[in-house]
């Protein structure tokens, strides 16, 4: 008779969700607050991982407009007129994402 309570209970859905209910307080809680205590530095860690992207971007930015343009203008149909068009286009969107990335991943100060 116990093994039969024992079986049920380890197979209810009730014991499913205390477990699950521990994994959320495990992970939203407990994990967070060890990392604080550990003292990482979270703003150091994001300027490590940016710092590289954006000194390519500094460097090779030009090249990024013309690879794009180039394209642009390569692919597609059209005349040469419309293929112009296309690579001014392309260029003017390098552009944009150019100063975009530079907005969104340097630091504000």
């Amino acid at each position: 008779m116990e093994k039969k309570l024992i079986t049920k209970f380890k197979e209810s859905k009730s014991l499913k969700f205390f477990k699950h209910g521990l994994e959320f307080i495990y992970v939203s809680v407990l994990i967070p607050t060890s990392v604080q205590a550990a003292g990482f530095d979270i703003d150091g860690g994001a300027r490590a991982a940016t710092a590289p992207l954006v000194a390519g971007l500094d460097t090779y930015w030009y090249t990024f407009v013309l690879i794009g343009a180039g394209t642009f203008a390569l692919m597609g149909e059209g005349d040469p007129k419309q293929r112009i068009v296309r690579g001014v286009m392309g260029g003017i969107v390098g552009g944009v994402a150019k100063l975009a990335l530079f907005g969104m991943l340097r630091p504000s100060s």
